[in-house]
């Protein structure tokens, strides 16, 4: 009888179970030379079974949210609870456009929406103006002052509808930023998460993964008509990777034009350095953030109260960044939930009136008879004192602004919660990572601080001498 233990998943030891059922199934086979075509054929059965198991755990780890490591699968599960993971963001920069011609102009200079300029070299990072500027040549003006984003537009026909169900497409460039604009013919259709609210004609689509397009099948979501062209409008971009420094921007890539459609001569340099450009959400945050999103919808655990804090909005503008909940000491129905407020841009205490509508927000999802007390939270500024010995070529006027980006960088709200420890090692890389920056003597804090469990971190005036 054919004996199968169902734990025996590696190589040798299903080869062992499968010698043990041979010498009962077939006894008269005793050769167990390596040669010999029976052993063959159970190394090559030990090696399939090897092989499916590894592929069975892969598979059932990619089917949990806690032990996922595509990040594909985290995509698809996070849907599942209606978590989106956060897509890179671009960074912007303040570009100052110069007429550098020798010609007297009689003609104002025009700087259009989505002139492209970038960096030297080999790997230019490109960035876009995002609105009209002008160079006032009548009234004497030489240069113009326009924000730009880091990114590059792109626009491409991506196939042809077939009618079939389910057709999809994708995009030839990434990464993919927000805002994409797809055309069927010259309709422009409606990006949605999921097909389950389309009917037969609905003209919406879905994005997997920010780079494949999926229509639906005519009854969840129309189908294309046959022939239809299929024609995608959207920028690509992000990261930290264009957080440029001073003057690093130095390339115009489009051609410029006075009012008279003249070729005009204009340079392009950055003044002061890029910021705001961040990394697309990582699948370990989409892992922490993703369950807090589907909380109940009351105010039950420390968990529901700090969830539900965080996620309140005041006048559709302001946001709790930070919440921590805690039971009174000794009046086991009250509870103190301390927060902090982006009331002011940064993080900071909350205004009085903020608080009193979190209140009454909370006391509508708490259990019948606690009591919810409103309270700040704890903001200690830590001063960094210092020196910075500059890289050869570089000077303080340089360095300076990109050490203070750095810091307040570090001091991001996002980078640390109530009772984290501030490692001085990481001050000192944050800043040494600096370009210009040869090396860092941090001199204050001098050692890690650990904050306390209703306090968060800020940045403040630093001491800091450049050598």
């Amino acid at each position: 009888m054919l004996k199968i233990n169902y734990t025996s998943r590696d190589f040798e030891s299903i080869k062992s179970d499968l010698i043990a059922n041979l010498t009962s199934l077939a006894p008269e086979l005793t050769n167990r030379s390596e040669s010999e075509f029976a052993m063959v054929m159970i190394n090559l059965f030990s090696y399939i079974g090897d092989i499916l198991s590894y592929s069975l755990d892969k598979y059932a780890n990619e089917a949990f949210l806690e032990t996922a490591l595509q990040r594909e699968s985290v995509i698809k599960l996070c849907k599942l609870v209606g978590y989106i993971l956060s897509n890179a963001k671009p960074a912007r920069v303040l570009a100052k456009f110069s007429y550098t011609g020798s010609e007297v102009l009689t003609n104002n200079i025009v700087i259009p929406t989505g002139t492209k300029i970038s960096t030297s070299g080999t790997n230019p990072i490109i960035f876009e103006t995002e609105e009209n500027a002008i160079i006032d040549i009548i009234n004497s003006e030489t240069y113009v002052e326009v924000w730009a984003v880091q990114g590059e537009t792109k626009d491409e026909t991506l196939g042809y509808s077939d009618y079939s169900q389910n057709q999809e497409f994708t995009l030839t460039y990434g990464p993919l930023l927000d805002g994409l604009e797809l055309y069927v013919n010259q309709n422009l259709w409606s990006e949605v998460d999921s097909f389950y609210n389309s009917t037969s004609i609905s003209d919406n689509y879905i994005i997997d993964n920010y780079a494949k397009i999926k229509f639906g099948d005519g009854v969840n979501g129309m189908i294309p008509e046959d022939s239809a062209r299929i024609y995608a409008y959207y920028r690509i971009g992000g990261g930290e990777i264009g957080n440029v420094g001073i003057n690093s921007i130095n390339e115009i890539i489009d051609q410029i034009f006075d009012t008279e459609g003249n070729y005009v001569d204009v340079s392009v340099n950055n003044e002061a350095a890029a910021t705001g450009g961040k990394e697309k959400e990582s699948i370990e945050s989409a892992k922490l953030n993703a369950p807090k999103s589907f909380k109940a919808d009351r105010a039950v655990t420390k968990d529901d109260y700090e969830t539900l804090a965080t996620s309140f909005e005041y006048l559709n503008m302001y946001k709790i960044i930070k919440a921590v909940a805690t039971r009174h000491e000794t009046n086991i129905t009250e509870i103190i939930i301390h927060v902090w407020s982006d009331y002011s841009g940064y993080i900071s205490a909350a205004p009085a009136a903020m608080k009193t509508a979190l209140k009454n927000f909370l006391d509508t999802k708490s259990l019948i008879g606690i009591t919810n007390t409103i309270n700040d939270g704890t903001i200690t500024p830590i001063p960094i004192v210092g020196a910075v010995h500059l890289k050869p070529g570089y000077t303080e006027s340089v360095v300076k602004p990109l050490v203070d980006a750095a810091i307040i960088e570090f001091f991001d709200y996002n980078n640390f919660n109530p009772g984290n420890v501030i490692a001085t090692s990481l001050i000192t890389k944050a800043i040494n990572s600096v370009e210009g920056v040869l090396y860092f003597d941090l001199t204050t804090p001098v050692s890690n601080i650990t904050l306390g469990s209703t306090e968060m971190p800020s940045s403040t005036t630093n001491t800091i001498t450049y050598v």
